[in-house]
């Protein structure tokens, strides 16, 4: 299931892809600029894209804190997985390819982004649009 440059003759303007699947996903340069585009076994195409992060309080998760994305961050490839670096100083995004779908983590690099958040925070929160 591994993450390639995207030679596929589709979605060129997206350099990574995963074609070892039932599905078929297109990864773009930056998740928070562009989204990234699956399509489906039954020729489906579904987009989803990190819209917001933020630091937020248990009770009502309003965000206490918000980042701003980067709109330019270095991409880098290392098998099943794609990590974006700096979508945010210090904080790195990484999707995971299997055979049983995606998913991704974010990585906080070291204590400054931590160092960041308000103190009332209570949750990291991530928010993406998917259609």
């Amino acid at each position: 299931m591994t993450i390639l440059p995207n030679q596929s003759g589709t979605f060129m303007d997206y350099p990574y892809a995963n074609l070892g699947n039932s599905f078929q996903t297109y990864y773009s340069s930056n998740p928070t600029q562009q989204p990234i585009i699956t399509i489906t076994e039954d020729g489906h195409k579904i987009t989803e894209m990190v819209t917001k992060v933020y630091a937020s309080n248990s009770k009502n998760k309003n965000a206490v804190k918000n980042f701003k994305l980067s709109a330019t961050v270095v991409a880098n490839l290392e098998g099943q997985n794609i990590i974006y670096s700096d979508i945010y100083p210090s904080l790195d995004i990484k999707y995971s390819q299997n055979n049983m779908g995606r998913n991704f983590d974010l990585i906080i690099r070291d204590r400054s982004f931590i160092e960041q958040i308000p103190s009332q925070f209570q949750k990291l929160m991530i928010e993406e649009t998917v259609t």
